[in-house]
């Protein structure tokens, strides 16, 4: 590893771990150091780089680089985390000092995944004209910044806990302004404020408490009383009536797809499994499409977990 770096305009001199010391000429005072992580299905982290020179200089085309490795494509990974720079010189005063730059900027995230945060470049000076020192921290590459400080961070949010809401009949439930309503009624015993019991679990044995409607097709509608962000949706398929299902949301007028196609429920239903879908958006309503799996003649769902609320990017942080 470099142990210090001396520059002269001429030429860079590298003495390393060993007593060995290797110069190198240059044409223009411009540097490159260079420390990174392979790409990988979540990127690495930049590692660091340790500089001790009596000067340090050079052009505006130069860099010092410990930047994050990027997520890998095909498997969909974040990205690393950028590293560390630490340069401590005594660059004279009658010197212009590097002009060049230090990138320290996370990798970025593959298909949507959070790309890394940044790291730090800590440049001090140990000349007893100019004592100074000045800590970088940034996450732009070359000025662009990398996606997680613009996109929304998917975090979780609180769980809509709506078991102690009201079944008016069988087609409307309500919860502190929330309704609930079914476009066909639900069969008896199957109420729809059975989606949000959190009752499935009963000691040790999953047991069934659907909501059920005596029909091939169903649409079950969720009306908030205001603009709610919603994080997520965890699913709960009826395993006495599986039922296919389409998700959608309702915000300013505009329908929006949370699942592009109808989700098909698998052969041999699993009690207690679940579906978890990201939302991500305001709504004011939440649409829910049910279609018999198979030669099925009713339709149903076990339980419906909504989270909502989740804090902003930056609140992440805090």
């Amino acid at each position: 590893y470099i142990v210090s770096v001396a520059f002269d305009g001429w030429q860079i001199c590298v003495a390393g771990a060993s007593t060995a010391t290797y110069c190198y000429q240059v044409l223009n005072q411009n540097m490159y150091f260079y420390s990174r992580n392979r790409l990988g299905a979540g990127g690495g982290s930049g590692g660091s780089i340790y500089i001790q020179a009596s000067s340090f200089v050079g052009g505006y085309t130069g860099v010092v680089s410990a930047t994050g490795g990027d997520g890998d494509l095909p498997r969909g990974g974040g990205g690393g985390a950028g590293g560390r720079i630490a340069l401590y010189h005594n660059t004279s005063t009658t010197l212009i000092f590097y002009l060049g730059t230090f990138l320290i900027n996370g990798g970025s995230g593959a298909y949507g995944a959070e790309c890394g945060g940044p790291g730090t470049a800590y440049i001090a000076s140990v000349n007893p004209r100019n004592l100074t020192t000045t800590l970088i921290v940034d996450n732009t590459h070359y000025g662009v910044p990398q996606l997680s400080l613009n996109n929304i961070i998917p975090n979780r949010g609180k769980l809509l806990d709506m078991s102690g809401g009201t079944t008016v009949n069988p087609t409307l439930f309500t919860y502190n302004g929330i309704t609930v309503s079914s476009t066909v009624g639900a069969m008896t015993g199957s109420t729809l404020g059975l989606l949000f019991d959190r009752s499935f679990l009963s000691g040790n044995t999953w047991v069934q408490e659907d909501f059920k409607a005596s029909a091939t097709s169903a649409t079950v509608t969720v009306t908030f009383p205001s603009t709610y962000y919603l994080d997520y949706l965890r699913v709960f398929p009826s395993c006495t009536s599986p039922s296919n299902f389409m998700i959608t949301t309702v915000f300013n007028g505009a329908t929006t797809a949370v699942t592009s196609n109808t989700v098909q429920v698998s052969n041999g239903c699993v009690s207690g499994a679940y579906a978890e879908l990201p939302i991500l958006r305001n709504a004011t309503q939440l649409i829910i499409q049910l279609t018999a799996y198979g030669a099925g003649t009713s339709v149903g769902l076990n339980e419906l977990e909504l989270y909502f609320n989740s804090f902003t990017a930056w609140d992440r942080y805090n």
